[in-house]
């Protein structure tokens, strides 16, 4: 019988399959949106998983990108939010800003049942 922890890994790692999904999805045409030259092969997070677990699997939080452009974006702050910015709009990146630093909890079993939910309407 696998333990608590084990489960949650499971979980987070079906969580992740169906967030990428509907990364993938927002950019139907393959095309990097940051430099529009080369095919997205990465599904980037506006806001590190590392640093905020909670925004993981936040569809908002997440943008299909060629690997250059995820590398240039993650390791350049002005560059991350120059796109974030561009692409999700000013009032949806604060609305993600302002839950970064609440620093909120994320109920794995109701945000995976609204990603499959997502999914079934979108693709």
């Amino acid at each position: 019988m696998p333990s608590p922890a084990q489960e949650r890994r499971k979980k987070l790692a079906y969580g992740m399959d169906l967030w990428r999904d509907l990364i993938r999805a927002k950019e139907p045409s393959g095309v990097c949106p940051r430099c529009r030259q080369r095919k997205w092969q990465e599904c980037a997070h506006g806001f590190t998983q590392g640093a905020y677990p909670a925004m993981r699997l936040d569809v908002d939080n997440g943008i299909p990108l060629c690997r250059p452009c995820h590398r240039r974006v993650d390791s350049d702050h002005e560059a991350k939010f120059s796109l974030w910015t561009h692409y999700v709009g000013k009032s949806q990146y604060e609305r993600l800003r302002l839950r970064a630093i609440s620093r909120s909890k994320m109920d794995l079993g109701l945000t995976i049942m609204y990603l499959e939910r997502l999914k079934e309407e979108t693709l």
